[in-house]
């Protein structure tokens, strides 16, 4: 097993693949441990993708206004590169994910509904046929991406990408034009998932409207956007009503383990103790590792909130620097 070099003295706080392997198993393989530890370590479950004809897409469609994102300058998902990431970095295994800026823009009016749905049958696919590639055999894995607010479809599409393409659990934006995913509007998708006892990732994308336009998306807006989501889950019973569900929350879980103390006195609310006390249930979501430096003042506020067994790892491959990369990695031992 793998501990952070400057944790080892915590709680053993375990940042193993082996505790991603018992999140997500990738469908059709009976084990995805690795025949060589020394080569082969993690588990990642926060990998992405942009298929090529997703990017041909949003440039048809003129999704240029995504502040940060341009259609135009976004690499392609290439497997070949992203074995090779893989090797270099150790990652036995990884599911795959659509990332920001996601499916449904409101910017397009009464057809944001059917280029979503459009745009999510098309990524699913070229996720299945990316881990399907003989030499992703048991090393790349996927998460379904749903084309909400659009709950009736975005079942049809859970259906689908589980039961037809064999994916291995879906990805939810923190918020979809300003729907947060504790809202009740989605308690029929849940349900759907819950019975699967389905792996469910939530990924930040940005709110409906900054107030700093200057200041990069993912540098903000992306962890208080998380901590937004996971207190609307919270508030409404999310968490409690739909217990089979695993939820992955990314990137530490954004500022929620720093406020931990403040989302605390949620107890103190009637109508959200109904659901339990909001320390233990924030205890048993999973979170991953994903853009947080091994020993980092992050991580300890992670350690603090998290169960040891629930913090899984994520490397953001390939939307973090070689850079940013080797800091993640530099506290592993």
């Amino acid at each position: 097993l793998l501990v952070p070099a400057t944790m080892a003295g915590r709680a053993a706080l375990v940042l193993a693949w082996s505790l991603a392997w018992s999140t997500v198993t990738l469908q059709g393989c009976s084990s995805t441990a690795p025949t060589d530890s020394k080569v082969h370590q993690f588990f990642s479950v926060h990998q992405h993708i942009f298929p090529l004809d997703y990017l041909q897409s949003l440039e048809d469609f003129n999704v240029t206004f995504v502040p940060g994102f341009d259609p135009a300058k976004q690499e392609p998902f290439d497997l070949e590169h992203t074995l090779a990431h893989m090797d270099q970095r150790k990652i036995r295994s990884a599911v795959l994910s659509l990332s920001f800026p996601g499916l449904f823009f409101p910017q397009l009016g009464e057809k944001a509904g059917d280029y979503a749905v459009y745009l999510a049958y098309e990524a699913n696919n070229a996720v299945f046929n990316a881990v399907n590639q003989p030499q992703a055999r048991c090393r790349l894995g996927g998460f379904v991406a749903l084309p909400l607010p659009l709950v009736t479809e975005s079942i049809t599409e859970t259906r689908r990408g589980l039961d037809s393409l064999h994916l291995d659990g879906v990805v939810l934006n923190s918020n979809y034009a300003g729907m947060y995913l504790g809202d009740r509007r989605l308690d029929p998708l849940y349900e759907e998932l819950n019975n699967r006892g389905a792996v469910v990732l939530i990924h930040p994308v940005g709110p409906l409207a900054t107030s700093q336009p200057d200041v990069p998306g993912w540098m903000l807006d992306f962890v208080f956007d998380t901590t937004r989501t996971v207190v609307s889950m919270l508030v409404n019973g999310t968490f409690a009503r739909y217990p089979q569900i695993r939820f992955i929350v990314s990137h530490g879980g954004g500022t929620v383990p720093f406020l931990q103390d403040r989302i605390e006195e949620l107890q103190y609310d009637e109508s959200v103790r109904q659901y339990g006390d909001p320390k233990t249930i924030l205890r048993q979501l999973y979170y991953d590792t994903t853009n947080i430096e091994m020993g980092s003042t992050a991580l300890a506020a992670v350690a603090e909130v998290a169960d040891p067994a629930r913090v899984v790892f994520g490397d953001d491959y390939p939307c973090m620097t070689d850079a940013k990369l080797d800091l993640e990695y530099s506290g592993f031992q």
